[in-house]
């Protein structure tokens, strides 16, 4: 039985990193939709200029709009910040992080600064003497990775989703209000 838990750990977690690799696809192509309104801004805001001395209908709209493009980039850069100290947020029994971190600390700004001679905290011997002996031992560690990247993953989907509609927000509610500048409202 331990040999068919370890291989659907083994899958689940893969399957989990497959999943974060595609949202950082898709927040690629959100970096490349927010930016874009910036090629175009001096129209964007010789439009607005204009919308903002009709009526407060349209004020309330620039508005809404602008407050939605500044937090879809708000979101997306979120978005592609890591989690630190991650395991902080699972409860219960944790095995020492030697699936991902291998003994090495977290590098600092400070010291890439420094250039200074920056080692792992234990010795090759120390890490192998780590690595789980037993079955339930690699359940164990594999069980504390999936939850790890799972945890990732919610974070990456909601912030990226949330960025999504914000997106779609504006993006909306700019096609009808350069709408109502050409055909309309001036």
């Amino acid at each position: 039985m331990s040999d068919k838990t370890i291989e659907f750990l083994y899958q689940s977690i893969n399957d989990t990193q497959a999943t974060i690799r595609a949202i950082d696809v898709k927040i690629g192509f959100l970096f490349v939709i927010v930016f874009l309104p910036l090629a175009a801004i001096s129209e964007i805001t010789s439009g607005a200029k204009k919308l903002w001395a009709i009526n407060i209908y349209y004020d309330f709209a620039l508005i809404v709009t602008t407050l939605a493009w500044v937090l879809s980039i708000a979101f997306l850069f979120s978005c592609v910040k890591s989690l630190n100290k991650i395991d902080k947020h699972i409860t219960g029994n944790q095995p020492q992080d030697i699936f991902y971190s291998g003994g090495i600390e977290p590098i600092s700004f400070l010291s890439l600064m420094k250039h200074k001679d920056i080692r792992s905290k234990i010795k090759i011997e120390e890490y192998i003497s780590q690595l789980p002996k037993t079955d339930s031992d690699l359940i164990n560690h594999l069980s504390f990775e999936k939850m790890k990247v799972s945890l990732i993953r919610e974070f990456k989907s909601c912030k990226s989703r949330i960025c999504t509609n914000l997106t779609l927000t504006w993006l909306s509610l700019g096609v009808v209000l350069s709408i109502c500048f050409k055909y309309g409202a001036c």
